[in-house]
């Protein structure tokens, strides 16, 4: 399904993919337009808005705007976008990486190279909506954010700096300071994820060799660390932790989302389970919805919903849209 305002130039595309129901997961994707009804006048967004909040939210970087729409089941047919964020006021430009949900609090955190963002009421904002500075630096480079709803903090990796910093009171902080920074030596870091419940943080170390280390105690760790333990596995966009089922999730840069059981004991290789998403291209992002038991991924400017994650177990999708060279899809975020 592809999402498309001549009067934006604002691009999204979405592809439905895997079991709904009790279907298998084979090779194909379904497909449908989907109309976005946004004029602009005197400089402001209208667009035709659901009364229910968004739940979906897809960084178009090249437009400088998140788009979100109501309904986070993809089906075929049409649908609308129901909200964009985008103007001067957003201060959104095209160097948004990542995205961070607070489902509960309905609070939107975006990383943009130098800058962190927050927009509260996030399900309903539209428009020119102005955002809470969360952090702006002048030397860090911030990305992949993770946000520990529980404990108000949210991690946020520096590939540049080979670090991760980590904000506290993260719900209402402005122009904050980390209150912690990791730092490792070995190799830039790229992708985060903390499984809260267990106290574990998971992020790749592109040293030699490249791999996903692995480090406990992630509530007060601080300076130079060594970690306690490695997965043996490099080809990291994003990282994801179902921390109920103890499931690793991995956006690799080979068209596939590789999942490893069991990840809180992993110690070096592993045997993990490979779902080819793209039939070709780099996985840039992930997305989990736990209730719903859903996947979205992010590849070759689509989004990909895959159904009944928990018991899909290797047969991956390819899919079959061809996309018109319009927007860069750069990162995703879901309610749960």
């Amino acid at each position: 399904m592809k999402i498309f305002s001549p009067a934006l130039g604002l691009f999204m595309s979405f592809i439905l993919v895997g079991c709904g129901g009790g279907g298998s997961a084979t090779n194909g994707g379904l497909g449908a337009d989907l109309g976005l009804n946004t004029t602009t006048t005197a400089g402001s967004i209208t667009t035709t808005t659901a009364s229910a909040s968004s739940k979906l939210f897809a960084v178009d970087s090249s437009n400088k705007a998140i788009g979100s729409v109501a309904n986070a089941n993809l089906v075929a047919g049409t649908t609308v976008v129901d909200r964009v964020i985008m103007g001067a006021g957003t201060q959104l430009t095209s160097l948004i990486n990542g995205l961070a949900l607070d489902s509960i609090a309905d609070r939107l955190y975006v990383t943009q190279d130098t800058k962190i963002l927050v927009f509260d009421n996030a399900g309903l904002a539209n428009g020119n909506v102005a955002p809470r500075v969360l952090a702006s630096s002048t030397t860090a480079h911030y990305s992949s954010p993770f946000l520990d709803r529980l404990n108000d903090r949210l991690y946020v990796a520096d590939p540049h700096a080979q670090s991760v910093y980590i904000f506290n009171n993260a719900s209402t902080a402005t122009n904050a300071f980390p209150a912690r920074a990791l730092s490792f030596p070995a190799g830039f870091v790229n992708g985060l994820t903390v499984d809260v419940a267990r106290n574990i943080l998971y992020t790749r170390i592109n040293g030699s060799p490249c791999r996903i280390a692995v480090l406990q105690n992630a509530d007060i760790i601080n300076g130079v660390v060594t970690p306690d333990r490695y997965i043996d596995f490099c080809s990291v966009n994003r990282l994801l932790i179902d921390s109920t089922k103890d499931r690793l999730y991995i956006a690799t840069h080979m068209g596939t989302v590789v999942i490893f059981d069991n990840a809180s004991t992993i110690n070096g290789a592993a045997t993990g389970t490979s779902m080819r998403v793209a039939i070709s291209g780099t996985v840039t992002d992930i997305a989990l919805d736990i209730p719903n038991d859903r996947l979205y991924a992010l590849a070759n400017n689509q989004i990909y919903q895959i159904n009944n994650i928990s018991t899909l177990n290797g047969n991956g999708v390819g899919a079959t849209a061809t996309i018109p060279d319009a927007g860069v899809l750069s990162a995703i975020a879901v309610k749960q």
